[in-house]
């Protein structure tokens, strides 16, 4: 499985939209090409935090420790596909 189809997976099991039903497949596409372009795993988390505020109105904040928790799993996910 190329790292493509990887990323867009580990996007779809998170899916922060809360996405339902075929669309979720297709969701985060546009996401990726970006995601495969970051150079570390803290320019991977910025780049999402970024993402996620500026599209779709999702802030992360460092008090929310369950979601930080789940935010910081995800980016480790993909760190360990891209690198």
């Amino acid at each position: 499985m190329n790292k493509y189809v990887k990323i867009n997976k580990v996007l779809m099991e998170w899916n922060p939209l809360s996405v339902v039903g075929p669309a979720l497949s297709d969701e985060y596409i546009g996401l990726i090409p970006s995601i495969l372009a970051r150079k570390s795993e803290i320019d991977l988390e910025n780049f999402l935090k970024q993402i996620m505020s500026d599209r779709y109105g999702i802030e992360y904040e460092d008090s929310d420790s369950e979601g930080k928790k789940e935010f910081q799993s995800i980016i480790k996910q993909i760190a360990n596909i891209l690198w």
